[in-house]
């Protein structure tokens, strides 16, 4: 009796191209390492200053312009923008994964800004430190120095910061900080300035004490056209710079759409974002994609682009095992270790805990796609867990593939299956399994049951290294047909199951006595 025919999107008994075609649902049923690269891709803006393409031109270590050095990002996209500044996040943890980089035609908008005001001539020594984001810069201030003159000074000292987003200039007294790219994601960074020792003391004051945000950059970028440039092609951890609603939602279709069995490109997207709970939580909702993560990152002081190259560039190097040779899947309450503590460089906002996400706000964002970034009692930022933005089925709640470890353990298998298959069963004959007591079928020709064996036994390989749960299940479960149409064409069916990762441990003590 013949078996329905197992059915791939895009893939209709009627296609015709030779291949292996791989489709990875995830979320499926009842609701309640690799042999190919895995390089990262950068999408952002460059300044003026820099000469890259943009758009139309993908760079890296084997491009025409080889991309190796910060040298190298820094001539061909600007020192300070948000490529630039993505790259140093990312390769300060991971210099491991081979990184790339594509050009979005920079914001025609304006320009995000805050202003700083010196008032009054020094009366003694002191120190004016600025805050941009993580870092600082300090400026000495001298007995007599007018506000002009101290003003100037800073401007020199912030100037000097060739890594920072911004830049400044002064006229009588009054600094005004700009960011180096145009649009809203200016609008993420933080500045800070103070004077020590007590104004008092030394005579003069400045504004910006508090930590705060620029303000009006306006106008999004569009990356459709940088997307056009690399459809179909893979890249397997993709950070974006922007975290505009409409830009990830295109991320997102173009990600999902490459998945697809008739392409076979597995790749999964992050993006950051400093926005409110509310904000975010939206944001991730609004596309509700397994292959999509959203990190909040309000607690610290860092840009949105920052946000999603650090926790992109920690997931590929620890998941691929370059840094301890196992896999790593569980990042919850990250870093949960010394060995952790060395990769985790998020340093937590000046706000300290008042700045830090509630309990009750990160049990919605965890709900709701979001992956949280919060402020512990001792005052260290952490990494609450990890999630994907996938979190509705329709409009009700639907965590099935909530861990991101689902992924990209089900990218690994699916990347491992083609290979095999490509390598053990390219260029043969196709027959059908023959009967108990007959003859087995010459080299040339693979069966069912051979190419079955062959995935069934990369089941087992990756249950038995702790990847896969209930293998016997998806052993017992697992179909392989011949179709009856195409009859040129092999079908398998299996139903992964990742392992589960150890979030919580409930212990109940009773006192009885």
């Amino acid at each position: 009796m013949s078996l329905a025919s197992i059915i791939l999107v895009g893939l209709s008994a009627s296609y015709p191209i030779p291949g292996v075609y791989f489709e990875l649902d995830f979320a499926q049923g009842p609701v309640a390492g690799s042999s190919s690269p895995r390089t990262a891709l950068i999408i952002g803006n460059k300044t003026t200053a820099g000469s890259a393409t943009i758009e139309t031109v993908v760079y890296g270590p084997t491009s025409s312009t080889p991309v190796q050095t910060e040298a190298d990002v820094i001539s061909l996209f600007g020192t300070g923008s948000q490529i630039h500044r993505a790259y140093l996040r990312f390769t300060a943890i991971n210099p491991t994964t081979q990184l790339n980089y594509i050009c979005v035609a920079e914001s025609g908008g304006a320009n995000a800004s805050t202003t700083q005001t010196i008032a009054t001539t020094a009366t003694s020594n002191g120190n004016c430190r600025v805050w941009c984001g993580q870092d600082f810069v300090d400026t000495q201030i001298s007995l007599g120095d007018t506000a002009s003159v101290i003003a100037a000074n800073i401007v020199l000292s912030v100037n000097s910061q060739t890594r920072w987003p911004v830049t400044a200039a002064a006229v009588a007294g009054v600094v005004t900080y700009t960011a180096r790219n145009a649009g809203p994601e200016g609008n993420w960074i933080r500045m800070q300035a103070l004077i020590t020792p007590a104004t008092g003391t030394i005579g003069t004051t400045t504004t910006l004490t508090t930590n705060s945000f620029l303000s009006g950059g306006t106008t999004a970028d569009n990356n459709t056209n940088a997307l056009a440039t690399i459809k179909n092609t893979r890249y397997y951890t993709i950070v974006s710079c922007d975290s505009d609603a409409t830009n990830l939602g295109r991320l997102v279709t173009q990600i999902n759409s490459d998945a697809q069995p008739t392409v076979g490109i597995r790749q999964r997207g992050f993006a950051g974002s400093m926005d409110t709970v509310a904000n975010v939580i939206t944001l991730a909702t609004g596309q509700n994609a397994a292959r999509l993560e959203v990190i909040a990152g309000a607690a610290c002081d860092m840009q949105p682009l920052e946000i999603a190259a650090n926790n992109a560039a920690l997931y590929s190097l620890l998941e691929s095992g370059a840094a301890v040779g196992v896999a790593r899947k569980n990042f919850s309450n990250f870093p949960a270790s010394a060995a952790d503590a060395t990769l985790w460089q998020v340093l937590p906002g000046r706000n300290g805990i008042g700045g830090s996400p509630t309990t009750a706000q990160i049990v919605s964002m965890l709900n709701n796609g979001v992956t949280p970034i919060a402020i512990s009692t001792s005052g260290a930022s952490y990494l609450v867990k990890r999630v994907t933005t996938h979190c509705l089925n329709g409009s009700v709640p639907d965590f099935r593939v909530r861990d991101p470890h689902k992924v990209s353990v089900c990218d690994y298998w699916g990347d491992d299956a083609v290979a095999l298959t490509q390598l053990q069963f390219g260029g043969k004959d196709l027959l059908p399994d023959v009967a108990q007591g007959q003859p087995p079928p010459p080299s040339i020709a693979v069966m069912p049951s051979l190419w079955g064996g062959a995935l069934k036994g990369l089941v087992s390989l990756y249950g038995n290294a702790g990847q896969f749960q209930n293998t016997a299940n998806i052993l017992a479960t697992a179909i392989v047909q011949k179709e009856v149409s195409p009859p040129n064409r092999l079908s398998a069916l299996f139903q992964l199951t990742p392992v589960d990762i150890a979030d919580q441990f409930a212990l109940l003590a009773l006192q009885t006595g």
